[in-house]
């Protein structure tokens, strides 16, 4: 298990830059998502006021914006820590050469 967290903190510290900002995305994203409620009711309580109308609009625009970034960066975090795996694996592999092809082990019934 000390390996596979070791490894996982690997993965993290190669792309520290990405993590945080996505880390700051999903934080800013689920903030935003306690910001609709309030103005729609603020909207409402001013007979739909345009200011308030707009302000919802916006509101839900930029947090659709941080969502999708979110998002984006997430993909990217995975797709460049599978790709890392990947290499790791292949690496290990042909370090490994024929020691793989060794006779194999009898299953047990």
């Amino acid at each position: 298990m000390r390996a596979a967290a070791w490894y996982l903190c690997r993965l993290v510290w190669a792309q520290k830059g990405r993590v945080t900002l996505g880390a700051m995305l999903g934080t800013l994203w689920m903030v935003g998502l306690t910001l609709p409620p309030y103005l729609l009711s603020r909207a409402i309580d001013d007979n739909l006021a345009p200011g308030w109308v707009l302000a919802l609009l916006g509101a839900g625009l930029a947090n659709a914006w941080l969502a999708m970034m979110r998002h984006r960066t997430m993909t990217k975090i995975r797709m460049d820590a599978n790709f890392r795996t990947v290499r790791a694996l292949v690496e290990q592999i042909n370090t490994l050469g024929a020691d793989l092809t060794s006779a194999p082990r009898q299953a047990r019934s």
